[in-house]
């Protein structure tokens, strides 16, 4: 297992996986440190959309994966037809699901952030606002995590690590300041959509250039 550069291999392969959760961990800490500013009940309308959205997430980062070694064993052995094959499937589930997620956490959202919070109140219109506005994010954020998962089936750590980092750091951290200071609790949750938006579209520049 130490020999022909495996270990430098698979260290390629997990390094972004591993900085993409440390940065999530990072951002929503920010999130949360910023939400406080708000007051308890701003605190718990995002912990509580958060959670309902991570869901969403959950599913379409799950589908991406399971097809991970299906891209590297196609790719290894040159079928790359096969290979843009098992990714166009892939993708156009993810992004599916995605869009199931949104429109359930759209249609019911109070229902859904209720579940948690039964008092009527503060908290439950927060929560409610937060989770249709993270939400929206869901099918930009499933392609940029099939695309995540190409590049590190294909090995191509530099391009995975960019998009990792694009989605959870370098975006999103500097969008919540700007968008909270114009518009305030609903701008700090409005800057994960934003950057995953713009991770969706550097996707697919990267991706594109790639196949080409």
């Amino acid at each position: 297992m130490f020999s022909n550069d495996i270990p430098k291999e698979v260290i390629r392969i997990g390094v972004p996986a591993c900085l993409m959760t440390l940065c999530e961990n990072l951002s929503y800490a920010l999130l949360n440190n910023r939400m406080a500013f708000y007051g308890p009940a701003a605190q718990a309308g995002i912990g509580v959309a958060k959670k309902i959205n991570m869901l969403a997430h959950s599913i379409v980062r799950g589908m991406t994966q399971c097809v991970l070694p299906l891209i590297g064993y196609n790719y290894a052995f040159g079928n790359i037809p096969r290979m843009k094959k098992i990714l166009r499937y892939s993708s156009v589930i993810s992004i599916l699901l995605a869009f199931l997620c949104m429109s359930v956490s759209l249609i019911f959202s109070e229902s859904l952030i209720s579940l948690f919070i039964q008092t009527e109140g503060e908290s439950l219109h927060y929560g409610t606002v937060f989770l249709r506005i993270l939400c929206v994010g869901a099918p930009f954020s499933a392609w940029a995590y099939t695309v995540i998962s190409f590049f590190q089936a294909t090995g191509h750590m530099h391009r995975a690590l960019l998009l990792a980092l694009l989605r959870k750091g370098i975006i999103d951290i500097p969008l919540m300041y700007l968008f909270n200071a114009l518009l305030q609790a609903n701008g700090l949750v409005l800057a994960t959509p934003a950057a995953d938006f713009i991770c969706c579209v550097v996707a697919a520049i990267l991706y594109a250039g790639y196949i080409k």
